[in-house]
């Protein structure tokens, strides 16, 4: 699970691990993660009978969604590499009345699926943590001949407060740094690495979004702005976590100022900040 080139590390998938491990409230963190997760599943249409993945399942936000579309006679596994969420993803089981679900702890470097398991994979706001062109091929052999794989994720940069990030770790000679959705950034790479991948019939739609759910006053902006790109996507900034108290604390100074000046170009006429971005949300069929 890597947004670089190149094979996933193990410090990356560590990083992974060890931040939504600690997000112990998933579903309450935004309102954006839930609202993405019944997007893609209606977006979807499963149909009744289907056996279905949901890759990086999280907090269970799309299994259990889509649990209910395949009904009894279908099934959903949800994956997650995260302890933390598989226990919240779990921990919904009795109150959902839903009996055909499992959840499995996992890496799907390491996943052994049998070849055409599944009807539909999914995978919600989460595919920019997994290495695309490796990941796709590894998709396809799961699913079945024309098999559904469907998932949304962000046009890069998302924000400019990323690359803003970037280029201040660059400057303090911290080269391994990166910005989130750098490998596949647009709608015509996601068409590429999934037609490589022996896809076909790939769609792309892209619908607008904001960074904060909401337009946001400027000093809150750049307060959450940085708690988003600084922790959010540490994985990403692996050089943050060998920063002293006091580098993190310069950091942190730099980027407020500069991120200022980047919210006062992005004002609307009530005096609000809307950082927008876009989402992608791509279908693409299993060629036999």
């Amino acid at each position: 699970m890597t947004a670089g080139a190149g094979q996933p590390t193990s410090d990356f998938k560590s990083l992974i691990k060890q931040k939504f491990d600690a997000r112990t409230s998933y579903d309450k963190d935004n309102e954006r993660h839930p609202t993405l997760a019944a997007q893609l599943v209606k977006r979807s249409n499963l149909r009744l009978g289907w056996q279905v993945l949901d890759l990086a399942c999280g907090s269970g936000l799309v299994t259990y969604l889509a649990a209910a579309d395949v009904g009894s006679a279908g099934y959903v596994t949800g994956m997650d590499l995260s302890t933390g969420l598989i226990q919240q993803a779990e921990a919904k089981r009795c109150s959902s009345g839903l009996n055909n679900i499992n959840f499995v702890e996992g890496d799907i470097e390491n996943a052994e699926f049998p070849s055409r398991s599944f009807d539909a994979i999914l995978c919600s706001s989460a595919i920019f943590y997994f290495d695309m062109p490796t990941t796709a091929k590894r998709l396809h052999t799961w699913l079945k001949p024309d098999g559904l794989l469907a998932y949304n994720t962000l046009q890069a940069p998302f924000t400019p407060l990323l690359v803003l990030l970037h280029q201040l770790l660059q400057e303090h000679g911290c080269s391994n740094s990166q910005p989130a959705f750098s490998q596949v950034p647009d709608e015509a790479a996601h068409i590429a690495v999934l037609q490589k991948a022996n896809f076909t019939t790939v769609k792309v739609e892209a619908t607008p979004g904001l960074l904060l759910e909401k337009p946001t006053p400027l000093d809150v902006y750049v307060d959450k702005g940085w708690q988003m790109v600084a922790t959010g996507f540490k994985p990403f900034f692996p050089s943050l976590a060998n920063m002293s108290t006091s580098e993190q604390a310069a950091l942190k100074e730099q980027f407020c100022a500069q991120a200022t000046v980047i919210g006062k170009g992005m004002i609307n006429k009530q005096g609000l900040v809307e950082d927008k971005h876009i989402n992608l949300w791509i279908t693409a069929i299993a060629a036999v």
